[in-house]
């Protein structure tokens, strides 16, 4: 399934001011998205791939989430699940359609 995001989307996460750890953390939920827009991983697994020390993944999923580029879903086992929020934009971040999950 391929995700599409739209110009919008880029345009807005360009002007988020994200940290360089919250660039990677963000890109690799992206390479973990599996084929129904889900992402299922636990912040240790990102800390361990991403040779970061487990806090520091969870501190910038939390401002992921405070922006709401993603959107946190139920639990699967120890696991929290997200999906990209593709509808995040200045304009849009108030209508997030939360009924995905």
């Amino acid at each position: 399934m391929t995700l599409i995001f739209y110009q919008d989307f880029w345009e807005w996460l360009t002007q988020q001011r994200l940290t360089k750890t919250q660039h990677r953390v963000l890109f690799k939920l992206f390479g973990k998205l599996n084929f129904d827009s889900y992402i299922c991983v636990s912040h240790k697994e990102i800390a361990d791939e991403l040779q970061l020390q487990p806090v520091n993944v969870s501190q910038a999923v939390k401002k992921l989430k405070e922006l709401k580029i993603i959107i946190e879903g139920p639990s699967a086992g120890r696991s929290k699940t997200y999906r990209i929020n593709s509808c995040a934009t200045p304009t849009e971040t108030s209508h997030i359609d939360e009924k995905i999950f």
